[in-house]
């Protein structure tokens, strides 16, 4: 479902510390139509991508997240 949509916010960073380089890139999506109705009251589906090295190892993970809420902070923080 994701991959057709577009992000409501989208972060970006890049760290470098001594022997990993990461890019995180967090995407917020909060037009959920089409999702099954077994996940009702969610607000938000996070998308949380991290590439990089590890000691000159490339590495790829993606990780998910449900919102139920967002609090101001967090609406502030995503850009929404």
């Amino acid at each position: 479902m994701l991959h057709k949509k577009k992000p409501t916010s989208r972060y970006i960073e890049t760290e470098k510390t001594r022997n990993r380089l990461t890019k995180r890139t967090v995407e917020v999506f909060d037009d959920l139509n089409g999702i099954d109705p077994f996940w009702v009251g969610i607000k938000a589906l996070i998308r949380v991508e991290r590439t990089g090295t590890r000691g000159g190892k490339p590495y790829h993970e993606v990780f998910y997240n449900i919102k139920l809420s967002l609090s101001n902070s967090e609406r502030d923080s995503f850009g929404l």
